[in-house]
């Protein structure tokens, strides 16, 4: 017998059912109860065990309807709804099953992205120079290779007024970091730079692979004193 408080033997089974067809582990659910202890609404709840989505049967004694809540929604993360009809709340609860096997099959495109974007800009701080700073001269460089840099991302990349703001905050803070910073450091900095610009403009591997070039061509030329780094770095995103 079920130990559930708001759902009938049958109810329940027509559940269990659905996400045997479709094609849902039942092993992958649990249920749990919720009295809500001085309240009208008493819950049954069907967790997914491996991410944070359920679906809540609630119910209202003084209302006599129920009261559901669910995720994911189709449209948003969280979803609600209410009726005294049991098949309403059912052709509800299928439609969250396609929702569930939507999310839960879905791969985590940011997580796979950015791990692809750390492995092609992986660097070897070790390869750089000394810790001393860049010369005058070399500094000057670098700042109005980072200008022709600018533009080479409009050009090629045509990033949105937000984007490009981020992007001209972290080009011109190189350019500063240019003059006092350390070359270890600043070489470090530089690839940390490359990849949050190719994650803000959501540039896929191949995309990222083609700015690193563009820093190279322009920045790596301009401080000849780290280019055994930069040529380093080439070789592993090839």
């Amino acid at each position: 017998m079920s130990d559930r408080i708001i759902l009938l033997q049958t109810q329940e089974n027509q559940i269990t059912e659905y996400l045997v067809k479709m094609g849902l582990r039942l092993e992958s659910f649990e249920w749990k109860i919720n009295y809500a202890m001085g309240h009208d609404v008493k819950h049954d709840i069907l967790e997914h065990i491996n991410s944070s989505y359920y679906f809540d049967f609630g119910f209202n004694s003084r209302l006599r309807r129920f009261v559901i809540s669910y995720a994911p929604g189709k449209q948003m993360r969280i979803e609600y709804g209410d009726s005294s009809v049991w098949l309403t709340i059912l052709s509800v609860f299928v439609e969250w099953m396609k929702s569930l096997k939507r999310e839960i099959e879905a791969p985590d495109l940011w997580t796979r992205y950015r791990e692809e974007y750390e492995k092609s800009f992986q660097l070897d701080v070790g390869a750089a120079p000394s810790d001393a700073p860049f010369s005058h001269v070399q500094s000057e460089r670098i700042i109005k290779a980072i200008q022709e840099l600018k533009k080479e991302i409009r050009r090629s990349y045509n990033p949105n007024e937000v984007q490009w703001k981020f992007i001209e905050e972290k080009l011109d803070r190189m350019a500063e970091e240019s003059k006092r910073m350390d070359i270890r450091q600043w070489v470090s900095n530089m690839a940390g730079n490359a990849l949050a610009i190719s994650i803000s403009l959501a540039l896929n591997a191949e995309e990222a692979k083609s700015l690193w070039y563009a820093f190279v061509n322009t920045v790596g030329n301009a401080a000849d004193s780290i280019s055994v780094v930069f040529q380093s770095v080439s070789k592993l995103i090839t």
